[in-house]
C-alpha cells in the first residue's frame, strides 16, 4: 500500500493522489473541461492516473462509460479509489493495460479517447523511479498515442489530447500519418507576455478545416473569463 495525499476537491468529487502517480494539475482540468463529448457513449482514457479525466467526462455526460486504463499499479491503486468514491463508479471501469502491446480487438472501440500523456523528455532527473516512469513515456509515450488512440476510435470517432506547444508540428504529423486530423485546436498562454505552453487538440479521421484558438488563463494577475467560465462546472478560480 503506497502512501496518499490529497484530497483536491472539486465541485462534485474528491480526488486522492498517489506519491508516484501524476499530481492533478491545469492541463488535465482545461482537456476535461474543453472536449466535446455530447454524442459518445464509450470513452477510454489513456493512462488514467488519478482518474481525473474519466471522472470529468462521467460528470459531464450521464450516459457515457468510461474505460480508464493504465498500467502503472500505483495508478491504477489511486484511480480505483476514487472512482469508488464517487457517485459514477458504476460507470467507470479502472482497467490494467499496455495499450503499446495490446490488440485492440480486448474491447470494443470508442466514441472518444482522451489522453493527457507524458512529455518529458528522457532523461529527466526524478527522485522516485515510478513518476520518473511514467513522465518518460516508459508504458507510452507522446508519440504513441495517435497510433494507439486510432486504433481504439470508432469511425468518426475522436482523439483529445494535450500535449506541448513545441511538439505540436512533429505530434501533427505523426497524427496525420495514423489518419487522424486536427478538428479543433486551442493554445493555452499563462499570461499576454508569454507565448502558449500547451495546445488542446480534437483529432478525427476526416481532413477538415481546423477551429483554432486561444486560450489566455490569466489577465493583470487575475483569471480571464474565458478561463473561469471553461471550468465553472469543476473548480471556482
Amino acid at each position: 500500500m503506497q502512501k496518499v495525499s490529497g484530497p483536491f476537491t472539486f465541485r462534485q468529487f474528491q480526488l486522492i493522489h498517489g506519491d508516484g502517480v501524476w499530481k492533478v494539475g491545469t492541463d488535465s482540468i482545461l482537456l476535461g473541461s474543453w472536449c466535446r463529448i455530447e454524442s459518445a457513449a464509450r470513452a477510454l482514457d489513456m493512462g488514467t492516473g488519478t482518474g481525473i479525466l474519466a471522472m470529468m467526462l462521467a460528470q459531464r455526460n450521464e450516459n457515457i462509460h468510461i474505460d480508464a486504463v493504465d498500467i502503472l499499479p500505483e495508478a491504477l491503486e489511486v484511480a480505483r479509489t476514487n472512482t469508488l468514491r464517487s457517485k459514477w463508479k458504476q460507470r467507470i471501469a479502472v482497467i490494467e493495460r499496455d495499450l503499446v502491446t495490446s490488440d485492440p480487438s480486448w474491447s470494443d472501440q470508442y466514441d472518444l479517447v482522451i489522453c493527457n500523456p507524458p512529455y518529458y523528455p528522457v532523461g529527466l532527473a526524478s527522485s522516485d523511479d515510478t513518476r520518473r516512469a511514467s513522465r518518460q513515456g516508459l508504458g507510452f509515450s507522446l508519440w504513441d498515442v495517435p497510433g494507439i488512440a486510432r486504433g481504439y476510435l470508432r469511425a468518426k470517432g475522436a482523439l483529445n489530447v494535450v500535449i506541448p506547444a513545441q511538439s505540436i508540428y512533429h505530434f501533427i504529423e505523426r497524427a496525420n500519418a495514423c489518419g487522424l486530423y486536427v478538428h479543433r485546436r486551442l493554445a493555452v498562454k499563462h499570461n499576454q507576455t508569454v507565448p502558449a505552453a500547451i495546445v488542446l487538440l480534437e483529432l478525427s479521421d476526416s481532413p477538415v478545416k481546423a477551429d483554432n484558438r486561444m486560450l489566455m488563463l490569466y489577465e493583470n494577475m487575475k483569471p480571464t473569463q474565458e478561463y473561469v467560465q471553461l471550468c465553472a462546472n469543476f473548480i471556482s478560480l
